[in-house]
């Protein structure tokens, strides 16, 4: 029998493929297959964390985070890199919300080891959090870089495209030195990517970072 938890999780995955499907079926009919990609990999991603979500100490509120930030960066099928919806850049939005959840995640894995009657453990905890977290950020940025080397301009996670330079400059070779080459893109990522962890670990820590009544886990 389906557990009631294992219902949420199956529900944010249909959610997410949903809306996977409609956005590559627009991909496909507007020639934008560049995504696609990035799409498959985000799949497996959810999968993974699904089927790993007990080892992980999942819940579905971090599991539909996760889905969301992907989803952000999915949704650049639409050209919201190019011409954002929102006030804010639309890269910066992703990174926010790519870093927000990764955080969150790794917070509530090492949760059983904090205690405030243990603050150096739990200091030493966060920062592990944070560091962990942002390691990721660089993973992708590195991902980006290798990418475009071997790929060139355009659009998706393996590319350098118009979400990688400043509104309104485009994506060609002019785009690389009107903003410094990466170091401006990346650096902005990394920023965010940065506000995202924080703003993670501020939630994860207002929420009540460890559980008084637990038996507090030990190295071994």
């Amino acid at each position: 029998m389906v557990q009631t938890k294992d219902k949420a999780y199956i529900g944010i995955f249909t959610a997410f493929m949903l809306v996977i499907a409609w956005l590559a079926y627009v991909g496909a009919n507007t020639q934008v297959t560049a995504f696609f990609p990035d799409l498959v990999i985000h799949i497996a991603v959810l999968l993974f964390l699904y089927f790993n979500r007990n080892l992980l100490r999942l819940n579905p509120t971090i599991y539909s985070l996760v889905a969301f930030g992907m989803l952000l960066h999915d949704f650049g099928i639409l050209g919201f890199y190019a011409t954002s919806p929102v006030p804010i850049q639309w890269d910066h939005l992703t990174h926010f919300f790519g870093g927000l959840p990764i955080a969150l995640l790794l917070f509530n894995f090492l949760r059983p080891w904090m205690s405030p009657k243990l603050p150096t453990r739990t200091v030493t905890l966060i920062a592990l959090v944070f560091f962990a977290a942002l390691g990721v950020g660089a993973l992708v940025e590195v991902n980006e870089f290798w990418g475009f080397l071997k790929l060139g301009f355009g659009n998706g996670a393996f590319q350098f495209g118009p979400g990688d330079s400043f509104p309104g400059i485009g994506s060609d070779i002019n785009a690389i030195s009107l903003i410094g080459g990466g170091w401006i893109n990346e650096g902005w990522d990394l920023t965010y990517d940065i506000i995202g962890i924080l703003a993670g670990i501020a939630v994860a820590l207002g929420t009540g970072f460890v559980n008084k009544k637990s038996k507090l886990r030990k190295f071994k």
